[in-house]
């Protein structure tokens, strides 16, 4: 993975070894409103979830320790039906480093509807070629789509291979499973759902916004400590590129993602902007996102 070692050369001059899992995340499990749940259970099941996402083996790539994609899972169990079956509220983020800076940018900020069926210490698998079991799946789901939208950042298209296995495993899936817990295309309020997540980013109407997720991060927010001028004009042609993208494919799952992630750090990058720069900026964003429109007006201040 060739361009994010370049953000960490001197581990290569060090002589230090580049190898490891790919993820880093910190996992949490609650069920705050139940009481018919062992609690036991619950911290079982978040200790093998963190272990899982943080153990397994992604990808083919090495990577250093300080390469891992930091990121949060949150399960808020819902429901119990007290046969191992429960509903849930999984709330996930990545986040990625911004090059040269202490600072960091989310990539992803989702809200998922989850079903599974869980039986104390049952072992969580890669489900990549084949299914085991809901939970399986929405993990291997989640890890390789959080590995995509971070390889896309670094390269262009550099994702693909990654979107394309999460696609190959919803087609893949038993028919009674693709209908359930947002795996189907009729799932989902406005298209939301995993299976609209992938069809967007694979969808050549969205070419134009992963170019722009290049764009907008490596050439945009990398070289914000060097040349804030430069780098907040390169995020603002990506935005338009976003727009563009937004205009050809309306109301599309993955636009209102970028602004679920983004919509704070857009604000903050051109708050000092000129008075025409914000304007730009605003209108864009209330196109795309309209919802927050109440949230963009502090650019009209």
């Amino acid at each position: 993975m060739v361009q994010k070692l370049l953000f960490f050369t001197f581990l290569l001059i060090s002589g230090l070894s580049v190898s490891g899992q790919e993820l880093n995340f910190s996992v949490s499990v609650q069920a705050p409103n139940l009481n018919v749940i062992d609690p036991r259970v619950i911290t079982i099941m978040e200790n093998q979830i963190q272990e899982f996402l943080n153990t397994t083996k992604w990808t083919n790539d090495d990577f250093a320790p300080e390469e891992r994609i930091q990121g949060n899972l949150l399960i808020a169990i819902t429901n119990d039906d007290n046969s191992n079956n429960f509903s849930a509220d999984l709330t996930i983020q990545s986040i990625r480093p911004i090059f040269n800076s202490t600072q960091k940018t989310t990539l992803l900020n989702y809200k998922d509807e989850i079903s599974f069926t869980y039986i104390e210490n049952q072992p969580i698998r890669n489900s990549e070629e084949k299914f085991f079991d809901n939970l399986s799946s929405i993990l291997t789901f989640y890890a390789y789509m959080i590995i995509g939208m971070d390889y896309d950042t670094f390269s262009k298209y550099g994702g693909e291979k990654y979107f394309n296995i999460v696609n190959n495993m919803i087609l893949s899936l038993p028919s009674n499973v693709q209908l359930s817990s947002g795996w189907s295309p009729a799932d989902g309020n406005r298209k939301r759902s995993k299976y609209w997540m992938v069809e967007n980013l694979l969808s050549p109407r969205m070419k134009g916004y992963r170019e722009a997720m290049y764009t907008y991060h490596r050439k945009g927010l990398d070289v914000m400590h060097e040349d804030p001028s430069k780098g907040k004009a390169i995020v603002l042609s990506t935005l338009k590129s976003i727009q563009r993208a937004n205009q050809s494919y309306p109301n599309s799952m993955i636009i209102q993602m970028f602004s679920d992630s983004k919509h704070d750090e857009v604000i903050q990058i051109f708050l000092v902007a000129e008075r025409p720069e914000k304007n730009i900026v605003y209108n864009i964003m209330v196109e795309v996102d309209p919802y927050r429109t109440a949230t963009f007006s502090t650019l009209r201040k």
